[in-house]
């Protein structure tokens, strides 16, 4: 199981070793409900949200659960 998770790893994406702390600290500004109404009267763009940049995270994280979990019980008839 455990080298398994060590051979996926070779591959991931690189979007997936984002550090999370940074991503929301940095949109918490920007998301802020007065921020996003500034952007608005001036006609900004928004900057794609804290939800948007970890999709791919998250993604990851059920994908290698559900992995790990065929892979551990790989052997066990009932599952």
């Amino acid at each position: 199981m455990v080298s398994r998770f060590i051979e996926r790893t070779k591959t991931r994406k690189p979007e997936i070793t984002q550090d999370l702390v940074e991503i929301f600290e940095r949109y918490e500004i920007h998301e802020h409900p007065t921020a996003l109404f500034l952007d608005y009267l001036e006609g900004k763009e928004s900057v794609p949200g804290a939800h948007q940049k970890t999709q791919a995270i998250r993604e990851y994280m059920l994908q290698e659960s559900s992995l790990q979990y065929k892979d551990y019980f790989e052997s066990d008839p009932e599952e």
